[in-house]
């Protein structure tokens, strides 16, 4: 689906500066492009995409027997009633003691399940908060029951209630992002220091006067390059006396061999550091365009 036309619940925490995958320049920059492009999801993530899918269905009927629910509505697509261009997509929905509720599904790596807090409460990441309050913005429903399937079997529930403050000033920004950047073809501020490159980029090379802020800055980034020039080259040092001491070991020894691990245990008997041999293959870098700062 082309998503030029609209904002949806997973563009708000770029919005909001809070997304763990995009900028709000980034998705500005999606929204004006002259034609739609299909994201380039990594092939971990898709592979997750795709079994999330499959397995949403099991994990609604879970929800059903086990809280007892009543599922009344899957996959249904919804448009705010006084702005065309907010929309949502909902998993489910199902009827509540409080009324008419929104229901999402999430499949996870066990290796986030840290991200998720205690099943019940409304401990999740803060970009899927965020979307299911921008769900409950466009439907105008009081919760939305979060199903979170990590791994292949352990299921969480949570709950995120209405936050009639947040969803506010989420309405604010979104409306602020459409008609203040997207419809004037005006960039967000930037975010980053990624966001901060891309838009210089657009001016090309020019002579800066400089200011007494500016030339602060470039003084303090001068003293802290030399403060890592030292700390590296102490580093270089410090390694290097280790590896010498293990060849003096290795000699006085006699070992043979080509080992891939060398381990120095610690004075409790622990390791206390470690010298492994690595193999780096050779690899082309994609080409591409940036910026070197020298000082």
């Amino acid at each position: 689906m082309d998503r030029r036309a609209y904002l949806g619940g997973t563009d708000i925490a770029a919005i909001l500066g809070v997304s763990p995958w995009k900028t709000a320049l980034e998705l500005y920059e999606e929204k004006i492009a002259d034609e739609y492009i299909e994201p380039v999801i990594e092939p971990t993530r898709e592979k997750m995409f795709r079994r999330g899918k499959k397995l949403e269905p099991w994990v609604v009927e879970l929800l059903e027997e086990e809280r007892g629910i009543f599922v009344v509505k899957r996959n249904q697509r919804y448009v705010d009633p006084e702005f065309p261009y907010m929309t949502c997509e909902v998993d489910f929905e199902y009827m509540d003691e409080i009324g008419l509720c929104n229901g999402d599904v999430k499949t996870v790596s066990p290796f986030a399940a840290s991200e998720w807090g205690e099943q019940g409460t409304d401990e999740i990441p803060l970009a899927y908060c965020l979307q299911f309050l921008w769900g409950q913005m466009v439907t105008n429903r009081p919760a939305t029951l979060v199903g979170v399937l990590i791994g292949a079997d352990d299921l969480r529930v949570y709950e995120v209630k209405r936050d009639e403050e947040l969803i506010a000033e989420m309405r604010r920004r979104a409306i602020e992002f459409w008609t203040g950047n997207v419809i004037p073809r005006v960039p967000p501020a930037p975010q980053n220091s990624s966001d901060t490159v891309k838009l210089l980029a657009r001016y090309g090379g020019f002579v800066s006067p400089g200011s007494q802020e500016v030339w602060d800055v470039i003084d303090k980034l001068r003293e802290v390059k030399a403060e890592l020039k030292t700390m590296n080259e102490q580093k270089e040092t410090l390694e290097g006396g280790v590896k010498q001491a293990l060849l003096v070991e290795a000699q006085a020894l006699g070992i043979e061999g080509t080992p891939d691990k060398f381990v120095i245990l610690g004075p409790d008997g622990k390791k206390a550091a470690s010298l492994t041999k690595q193999h780096r293959a050779a690899y082309q870098v994609k080409e591409s365009d940036f910026y070197v700062l020298r000082s």
